[in-house]
């Protein structure tokens, strides 16, 4: 795939979950990936987490929502956030 490719197919990623938030911001799951791109994409940490935090109150029962762990990277997130407990 062409960086430029990558680039628009990124982007397009990022306008859908911002689009989807605005439909129905209590989502979990959705704020929960979109954290993920976040951090994946830009590795703001800050950002990334906020969406995660976000993730937890609108869905805590839902342990994907509340921490994707997909990789070292999240769990570290969730354990500074205090999540690890639903991780």
């Amino acid at each position: 795939m062409l960086f430029g490719q990558y680039k628009q197919d990124c982007e397009g990623a990022e306008e859908y979950y911002s689009r989807a938030i605005l439909a129905d911001p209590d989502d979990g799951e959705v704020l929960s990936q979109y954290g993920k791109l976040v951090w994946e994409l830009h590795h703001d940490q800050e950002r990334a987490s906020s969406y995660f935090e976000r993730a937890v109150q609108a869905s805590p029962e839902d342990r994907y929502a509340a921490c994707p762990v997909f990789d070292d990277i999240q769990f570290m997130l969730c354990s500074i956030k205090g999540f690890s407990s639903v991780c």
